[in-house]
Protein backbone atom coordinates (compact mmCIF):
# COMPACT_ATOMS: atom_id res chain seq x y z
CA UNK A 1 0.00 0.00 0.00
CA UNK A 2 1.17 3.17 -0.70
CA UNK A 3 2.24 6.22 1.55
CA UNK A 4 -0.62 8.44 2.64
CA UNK A 5 0.12 12.15 3.97
CA UNK A 6 -2.80 14.09 5.85
CA UNK A 7 -3.44 17.79 4.98
CA UNK A 8 -5.07 20.40 6.41
CA UNK A 9 -7.26 22.13 3.84
CA UNK A 10 -7.98 25.84 3.95
CA UNK A 11 -9.04 26.69 0.29
CA UNK A 12 -12.13 26.34 -1.94
CA UNK A 13 -9.60 24.34 -4.52
CA UNK A 14 -8.71 22.09 -1.95
CA UNK A 15 -12.35 20.85 -0.96
CA UNK A 16 -13.54 20.75 -5.04
CA UNK A 17 -12.53 17.89 -4.94
CA UNK A 18 -13.80 16.31 -2.03
CA UNK A 19 -17.66 16.75 -3.57
CA UNK A 20 -16.62 13.84 -5.98
CA UNK A 21 -15.07 11.93 -3.08
CA UNK A 22 -17.94 11.29 -1.10
CA UNK A 23 -20.07 10.51 -4.11
CA UNK A 24 -17.65 7.72 -4.67
CA UNK A 25 -17.06 6.68 -0.60
CA UNK A 26 -20.78 7.15 -0.16
CA UNK A 27 -23.45 7.48 -3.19
CA UNK A 28 -24.41 10.70 -2.12
CA UNK A 29 -27.02 12.13 -3.87
CA UNK A 30 -26.64 15.14 -2.13
CA UNK A 31 -23.00 15.55 -1.21
CA UNK A 32 -21.50 18.20 1.77
CA UNK A 33 -20.64 21.08 -0.81
CA UNK A 34 -17.24 22.81 -1.37
CA UNK A 35 -18.14 26.28 -0.11
CA UNK A 36 -19.85 24.73 3.11
CA UNK A 37 -16.73 22.51 3.75
CA UNK A 38 -14.49 26.13 3.01
CA UNK A 39 -17.08 27.90 5.64
CA UNK A 40 -16.32 24.94 8.25
CA UNK A 41 -12.37 26.00 7.88
CA UNK A 42 -12.84 29.05 8.65
CA UNK A 43 -15.54 29.39 11.36
CA UNK A 44 -12.87 27.49 13.83
CA UNK A 45 -13.84 23.54 12.02
CA UNK A 46 -11.54 21.84 10.61
CA UNK A 47 -11.28 19.93 7.07
CA UNK A 48 -8.65 17.45 6.13
CA UNK A 49 -7.31 15.51 3.09
CA UNK A 50 -6.01 12.20 2.98
CA UNK A 51 -3.64 12.05 0.02
CA UNK A 52 -1.60 9.24 -2.09
CA UNK A 53 0.62 11.56 -3.83
CA UNK A 54 -1.56 14.24 -5.00
CA UNK A 55 -4.50 12.05 -5.05
CA UNK A 56 -7.66 12.42 -2.53
CA UNK A 57 -8.39 8.77 -1.03
CA UNK A 58 -9.90 10.01 2.73
CA UNK A 59 -11.27 12.92 4.00
CA UNK A 60 -12.71 14.06 7.47
CA UNK A 61 -14.71 17.07 8.61
CA UNK A 62 -16.17 18.79 12.22
CA UNK A 63 -17.20 21.69 13.22
CA UNK A 64 -17.10 23.91 15.82
CA UNK A 65 -20.42 23.16 18.04
CA UNK A 66 -21.66 24.06 21.82
CA UNK A 67 -24.18 22.46 23.65
CA UNK A 68 -25.30 23.03 27.73
CA UNK A 69 -22.35 25.52 28.40
CA UNK A 70 -19.91 23.48 26.73
CA UNK A 71 -17.50 24.05 23.58
CA UNK A 72 -16.50 21.44 21.52
CA UNK A 73 -16.10 19.73 18.19
CA UNK A 74 -18.26 17.46 16.50
CA UNK A 75 -16.75 15.49 13.97
CA UNK A 76 -19.40 14.79 10.67
CA UNK A 77 -17.46 12.80 8.73
CA UNK A 78 -14.81 10.51 8.09
CA UNK A 79 -14.33 8.35 5.00
CA UNK A 80 -11.68 6.36 3.17
CA UNK A 81 -12.28 4.81 -0.32
CA UNK A 82 -13.01 1.66 -0.51
CA UNK A 83 -9.55 0.32 -1.68
CA UNK A 84 -7.55 1.92 1.01
CA UNK A 85 -9.75 1.24 3.96
CA UNK A 86 -7.40 -1.35 5.28
CA UNK A 87 -4.43 1.35 5.59
CA UNK A 88 -5.06 2.76 8.63
CA UNK A 89 -6.41 5.89 7.41
CA UNK A 90 -9.14 6.24 9.17
CA UNK A 91 -6.65 6.26 12.41
CA UNK A 92 -4.70 8.73 11.05
CA UNK A 93 -7.34 10.98 10.35
CA UNK A 94 -8.97 10.68 13.71
CA UNK A 95 -5.64 11.00 15.37
CA UNK A 96 -5.29 14.64 13.38
CA UNK A 97 -8.49 15.42 14.62
CA UNK A 98 -7.90 14.92 18.34
CA UNK A 99 -4.59 16.94 17.87
CA UNK A 100 -6.35 19.84 16.02
CA UNK A 101 -8.74 19.44 19.52
CA UNK A 102 -5.87 19.65 21.85
CA UNK A 103 -4.33 22.57 20.08
CA UNK A 104 -7.78 24.58 20.53
CA UNK A 105 -7.76 23.90 23.73
CA UNK A 106 -11.03 21.88 23.57
CA UNK A 107 -11.77 18.39 25.72
CA UNK A 108 -14.33 16.59 23.66
CA UNK A 109 -14.95 15.59 19.83
CA UNK A 110 -18.27 14.12 19.34
CA UNK A 111 -19.30 12.43 16.52
CA UNK A 112 -22.40 10.21 15.51
CA UNK A 113 -22.45 6.13 14.01
CA UNK A 114 -25.06 3.36 13.61
CA UNK A 115 -24.82 1.30 16.63
CA UNK A 116 -25.57 -1.56 14.63
CA UNK A 117 -22.46 -1.17 12.51
CA UNK A 118 -20.19 -3.58 14.88
CA UNK A 119 -17.15 -2.87 13.14
CA UNK A 120 -17.47 1.39 13.61
CA UNK A 121 -18.09 0.52 17.10
CA UNK A 122 -14.97 -1.50 17.80
CA UNK A 123 -13.01 1.07 16.40
CA UNK A 124 -14.61 3.78 18.77
CA UNK A 125 -14.70 2.61 21.78
CA UNK A 126 -12.35 -0.28 22.12
CA UNK A 127 -9.72 1.60 19.52
CA UNK A 128 -10.04 5.13 20.11
CA UNK A 129 -11.64 5.13 23.88
CA UNK A 130 -15.07 7.01 23.08
CA UNK A 131 -18.15 6.58 25.04
CA UNK A 132 -21.47 5.84 24.26
CA UNK A 133 -24.44 6.77 26.28
CA UNK A 134 -27.12 8.72 24.19
CA UNK A 135 -29.38 7.71 21.35
CA UNK A 136 -30.97 9.14 18.56
CA UNK A 137 -34.00 7.33 16.78
CA UNK A 138 -33.89 7.91 13.15
CA UNK A 139 -31.40 10.93 13.22
CA UNK A 140 -31.41 11.72 9.62
CA UNK A 141 -34.63 10.49 8.58
CA UNK A 142 -34.43 8.84 4.94
CA UNK A 143 -31.03 8.28 3.96
CA UNK A 144 -29.60 7.76 0.75
CA UNK A 145 -26.60 6.12 -0.59
CA UNK A 146 -25.05 3.16 -1.17
CA UNK A 147 -24.89 2.52 3.04
CA UNK A 148 -28.72 3.36 3.47
CA UNK A 149 -31.57 0.71 2.61
CA UNK A 150 -35.40 1.10 4.34
CA UNK A 151 -34.03 1.24 7.60
CA UNK A 152 -34.64 4.05 10.08
CA UNK A 153 -31.10 5.88 10.49
CA UNK A 154 -30.74 5.16 14.14
CA UNK A 155 -27.38 7.04 15.92
CA UNK A 156 -25.47 6.67 19.14
CA UNK A 157 -23.44 9.58 20.16
CA UNK A 158 -19.46 8.95 20.47
CA UNK A 159 -17.75 10.90 23.30
CA UNK A 160 -14.44 11.38 22.97
CA UNK A 161 -12.66 13.06 25.86
CA UNK A 162 -9.29 13.23 23.96
CA UNK A 163 -7.16 14.32 26.88
CA UNK A 164 -8.33 11.71 29.09
CA UNK A 165 -6.74 8.63 31.00
CA UNK A 166 -9.10 6.73 29.43
CA UNK A 167 -8.07 7.85 25.54
CA UNK A 168 -4.82 7.93 25.95
CA UNK A 169 -5.07 4.58 27.45
CA UNK A 170 -7.04 2.88 24.59
CA UNK A 171 -4.87 5.12 21.93
CA UNK A 172 -2.07 2.71 23.21
CA UNK A 173 -4.09 -0.68 22.64
CA UNK A 174 -4.69 -1.10 26.32
CA UNK A 175 -8.12 -1.23 28.22
CA UNK A 176 -8.97 -0.10 31.61
CA UNK A 177 -11.14 -3.01 31.88
CA UNK A 178 -9.98 -6.77 32.37
CA UNK A 179 -12.78 -8.41 30.84
CA UNK A 180 -13.34 -12.21 30.00
CA UNK A 181 -12.19 -13.57 26.78
CA UNK A 182 -13.90 -16.59 26.96
CA UNK A 183 -17.13 -16.68 24.86
CA UNK A 184 -19.41 -18.68 27.91
CA UNK A 185 -17.68 -16.27 30.35
CA UNK A 186 -19.24 -13.14 28.23
CA UNK A 187 -22.40 -14.67 27.08
CA UNK A 188 -23.17 -15.50 31.32
CA UNK A 189 -23.13 -11.85 31.64
CA UNK A 190 -24.89 -10.93 28.53
CA UNK A 191 -28.64 -9.50 29.00
CA UNK A 192 -30.03 -10.94 25.25
CA UNK A 193 -29.56 -14.13 24.15
CA UNK A 194 -29.16 -15.08 20.42
CA UNK A 195 -29.56 -17.81 18.26
CA UNK A 196 -28.27 -18.26 14.15
CA UNK A 197 -30.82 -18.91 11.32
CA UNK A 198 -29.88 -22.02 8.58
CA UNK A 199 -28.41 -19.06 6.68
CA UNK A 200 -26.08 -17.98 9.73
CA UNK A 201 -27.74 -14.74 10.65
CA UNK A 202 -27.96 -13.55 14.26
CA UNK A 203 -31.52 -13.42 16.20
CA UNK A 204 -31.92 -12.07 18.90
CA UNK A 205 -34.29 -14.69 20.79
CA UNK A 206 -35.05 -12.89 23.78
CA UNK A 207 -33.96 -9.69 25.72
CA UNK A 208 -33.53 -8.55 29.33
CA UNK A 209 -34.76 -4.80 29.89
CA UNK A 210 -34.87 -5.07 33.92
CA UNK A 211 -31.34 -6.04 34.20
CA UNK A 212 -30.07 -4.22 37.32
CA UNK A 213 -26.40 -5.52 37.35
CA UNK A 214 -23.42 -2.62 37.86
CA UNK A 215 -22.48 -3.62 34.33
CA UNK A 216 -23.34 -6.37 31.62
CA UNK A 217 -22.99 -7.60 28.22
CA UNK A 218 -24.88 -6.86 25.06
CA UNK A 219 -24.60 -8.60 21.85
CA UNK A 220 -25.04 -6.65 18.58
CA UNK A 221 -24.44 -8.85 15.09
CA UNK A 222 -20.94 -9.33 14.11
CA UNK A 223 -21.58 -8.61 10.47
CA UNK A 224 -25.07 -6.20 9.56
CA UNK A 225 -24.69 -5.84 6.50
CA UNK A 226 -25.33 -9.63 5.65
CA UNK A 227 -28.48 -8.92 7.71
CA UNK A 228 -29.75 -6.11 5.22
CA UNK A 229 -30.37 -8.66 3.06
CA UNK A 230 -33.16 -9.88 4.96
CA UNK A 231 -34.74 -6.42 5.51
CA UNK A 232 -37.43 -8.37 8.18
CA UNK A 233 -34.55 -9.33 10.21
CA UNK A 234 -32.56 -5.75 9.53
CA UNK A 235 -35.75 -3.95 10.95
CA UNK A 236 -35.94 -6.17 14.20
CA UNK A 237 -32.81 -5.87 15.05
CA UNK A 238 -33.07 -2.11 14.62
CA UNK A 239 -35.93 -2.01 16.75
CA UNK A 240 -35.05 -4.02 19.43
CA UNK A 241 -31.61 -2.36 19.93
CA UNK A 242 -32.98 0.92 19.98
CA UNK A 243 -35.49 -0.30 22.65
CA UNK A 244 -32.78 -2.12 24.67
CA UNK A 245 -29.87 0.94 24.25
CA UNK A 246 -32.94 3.68 24.95
CA UNK A 247 -33.91 1.87 27.96
CA UNK A 248 -30.08 1.28 29.72
CA UNK A 249 -28.97 4.86 29.08
CA UNK A 250 -32.15 6.60 30.37
CA UNK A 251 -31.24 4.03 33.74
CA UNK A 252 -27.83 5.54 33.56
CA UNK A 253 -25.94 2.78 31.85
CA UNK A 254 -22.83 3.86 29.68
CA UNK A 255 -20.95 1.60 26.73
CA UNK A 256 -16.98 1.72 27.75
CA UNK A 257 -15.77 -1.51 25.67
CA UNK A 258 -16.56 -3.73 22.61
CA UNK A 259 -15.55 -7.37 22.73
CA UNK A 260 -15.09 -9.31 19.65
CA UNK A 261 -14.62 -13.04 19.95
CA UNK A 262 -14.32 -15.27 16.76
CA UNK A 263 -16.10 -18.48 18.07
CA UNK A 264 -17.15 -21.43 16.03
CA UNK A 265 -15.93 -19.85 12.79
CA UNK A 266 -18.39 -17.07 14.28
CA UNK A 267 -17.68 -13.46 14.60
CA UNK A 268 -19.14 -12.08 17.84
CA UNK A 269 -19.46 -8.81 19.15
CA UNK A 270 -20.69 -7.15 22.79
CA UNK A 271 -21.14 -3.91 23.96
CA UNK A 272 -19.76 -3.74 27.25
CA UNK A 273 -22.19 -1.61 29.41
CA UNK A 274 -21.59 -0.34 33.26
CA UNK A 275 -23.45 1.81 35.49
CA UNK A 276 -22.47 5.26 36.26
CA UNK A 277 -22.12 6.09 40.02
Amino acid sequence: MSEFTIRELKTIEEMTPLVHLQQAIWGYNDPYTARLLLIVSKTGGQVLGAYVGEKPVGFAFMLYAHRDGENYLHSQMVGVLPEYRDANLGYALKLAQRNYALKMGLKKIEWTFDPLQSKNAYFNVHKLGAILRRYEPNYYGSLGGVFSDNLDSDRVYAEWYVDSDRVKTHLKGESEFNLPKALHLVESKTINKVVFTPEGLVRNQSYDLHHAERDFFLEIPGDFEAIRENLELAREWRWQLREMLMNFFRRGYRILEVLSILADSRRRNFYYLIHED
